[in-house]
C-alpha cells in the first residue's frame, strides 16, 4: 500500500482517540495498528520538515524513524491528562526523526546503497503500520524486494553508523536554539482545531493577570493597547510590558523544553509550571476576573457612623 493511500482517513474525535489509546496500551494489537495508521499523516508532516533533497534524504526515507517515535508515544501517553495525543506524539516523532541515522551519517553512501536502504526502511514502516513493529529479515526482504543478504548487510550497516551531531545539539552564541529549531518546515493538512486546542493548553498554564495581558496584546479575543490594559488594572504601560515579557519568556522556556529531547519533552508535559518558572503577578486590589475579563469589585459596605450634635 502506498503512503498516499495510508494518509487518507478521517480524523478521530477526542473520545474515540482516547478509547483506542486505552485499548492499545492494554495490549490490543488492532487498536494499536489503527492508531499507527491514523497518525501516519502526522508522521509524514514532521518528516517533510526534515527532508534533505540535497543529501538524497526524502520525507519517505524518514517515515520509519517517525513511526518508531509514534509507537513510543502510543505506549507512554497518559490518557488522564488534558492534552491531545497529537501534541504528545508530535514531540516523540520529532525527536525520533531528528536522531535518524540518515540525517547524521558521516559517510556518503553510494546511490544504489541509499536506494536499497530507502526500500528497506519503507518496508519496515509499512510492516509496523500493519501491526508488525519487529519484522524478521525474511519478512523485510519479501516486503521490500531487496535480497535477504542485502537486508542483513544493511542491518549491520545501521549498527555501525557513526553520528556526528544530534539535531538537539545547541547552536548559536547563547546556545538557546538547536539545529531542529532552524530547519525549514513545510506545513500540510493543517488542523485548525488541533492548533486551537494546543494554544488553549499553553494559555491555560498562565495565571489570570499574565494570560489576560498576553491574549489582549495579540487580539485574543480583542486587541487592547498597553494604555488600555494599564487602565484596567490601575497600572502604568511599563507594568503591562513587564508582565507580558515575563509571560512570553515563561512560554518560550516551555516551548524549548517541548522541542528538546524526549526526556525534556516528557518533563515539560508532566511538570509545565516547573519548566516555566513563572511567579504569578498578584491581582491588584479591587480587581476580579469573571469569564477571563477584568471587572472592578464592588466596595464592601462600610459601617454607618452617626454623629450627634451636643
Amino acid at each position: 500500500m502506498k503512503y498516499t493511500e495510508l494518509l487518507k482517513h478521517d480524523l478521530l474525535s477526542k473520545s474515540e482517540e482516547y478509547q483506542l489509546l486505552k485499548e492499545a496500551q492494554s495490549g490490543n494489537k488492532m487498536s494499536r495498528e489503527r492508531l499507527i495508521l491514523l497518525n501516519l499523516r502526522l508522521v509524514n508532516k514532521v518528516a517533510l520538515g526534515y527532508a534533505r533533497p540535497d543529501k538524497g534524504v526524502s520525507a519517505e526515507d524518514l517515515i520509519a524513524d517517525g513511526v518508531q517515535g509514534l509507537m513510543y508515544a502510543i505506549d507512554n501517553f497518559d490518557v488522564e491528562r488534558d492534552l491531545r495525543f497529537s501534541t504528545y506524539a508530535y514531540l516523540a516523532i520529532h525527536t525520533a526523526i531528528g536522531r535518524s541515522e540518515l540525517l547524521n551519517e558521516i559517510i556518503r553512501l553510494p546511490v544504489q546503497v541509499r536506494q536499497r536502504q530507502w526500500r528497506i526502511r519503507k518496508a519496515k514502516a509499512v510492516l509496523a503500520a500493519s501491526g508488525n513493529p519487529t519484522p524478521t529479515f525474511e519478512q523485510i526482504a519479501e516486503a521490500s524486494g531487496v535480497s535477504l543478504r542485502h537486508v542483513e548487510l544493511h542491518a549491520l550497516l545501521d549498527q555501525t553508523v557513526v553520528h556526528v551531531k544530534s539535531l538537539d545539539a545547541p547552536v548559536g552564541e547563547d546556545g538557546t536554539m538547536t539545529l531542529a529549531d532552524i530547519l525549514p518546515t513545510q506545513d500540510t493538512d493543517i488542523n485548525l482545531e488541533e492548533i486551537k486546542s494546543d494554544l488553549n493548553w499553553f494559555l491555560s498554564l498562565l495565571p489570570d493577570v499574565e494570560r489576560f495581558i498576553l491574549t489582549r496584546s495579540f487580539g485574543i479575543p480583542v486587541k487592547l493597547t498597553n494604555a488600555e490594559m494599564g487602565a484596567r488594572f490601575g497600572r502604568t504601560q511599563g507594568w503591562v510590558i513587564y508582565v507580558r515579557d515575563k509571560a512570553l519568556a515563561a512560554l518560550q522556556r516551555l516551548g524549548r523544553a517541548l522541542m528538546g529531547s524526549v526526556a525534556q519533552a516528557l518533563e515539560a508535559v508532566n511538570n509545565p509550571h516547573r519548566i516555566m518558572n513563572l511567579r504569578p503577578i498578584p491581582v491588584p486590589e479591587g480587581i476580579a476576573f469573571v469569564d477571563d475579563e477584568v471587572v472592578q469589585e464592588e466596595p464592601a459596605n462600610q459601617p454607618v457612623q452617626l454623629y450627634f450634635a451636643l
